[in-house]
């Protein structure tokens, strides 16, 4: 059986490579991120997601890998999900910028090599497929 963990940090991973991915779609400066709703909630709720998916992580996995500030993502899943109108554009555009990337790089090292290779995107199940 595979690690529970694991599994939850490569769908973490999806998300982060779905916000880079915006990023490039949609263009990536503030500018365009303010301007523009589709690119503000898709990568919202991508945000919301992971957030979601940290608190799934086992307490004993985040003290094993305490560098990451999983407190802070579960935190976020919070304020996204119950003060949406409230979100400074500002802040979002900088967990974009910057602690999505850094997230990423700590996912990556944490993964088993290859680990992320094979993946579907994020919210496609293969009962989905066709």
């Amino acid at each position: 059986m595979r690690d529970k963990n694991i599994i939850v940090l490569k769908k973490v991973l999806k998300y982060c490579n779905h916000i880079e991915e915006s990023r490039n779609r949609f263009g990536d400066s503030y500018q365009a991120f303010v301007s523009d709703f589709s690119y503000q909630n898709d990568c919202s709720m991508s945000i919301l997601q992971i957030g979601e998916l940290c608190k799934a992580l086992s307490m004993d996995f985040r003290a094993l890998h305490s560098d990451v500030p999983w407190k802070d993502w579960c935190g976020i899943r919070d304020i996204m999900a119950h003060k949406y109108e409230e979100i400074d554009l500002e802040i979002v555009w900088g967990t974009i910028t910057d602690d999505i990337p850094l997230l990423k790089d700590h996912i990556e090292k944490i993964l088993p090599s290859g680990s992320e290779q094979n993946q579907q995107p994020p919210g496609r199940s293969s009962r989905w497929q066709t």
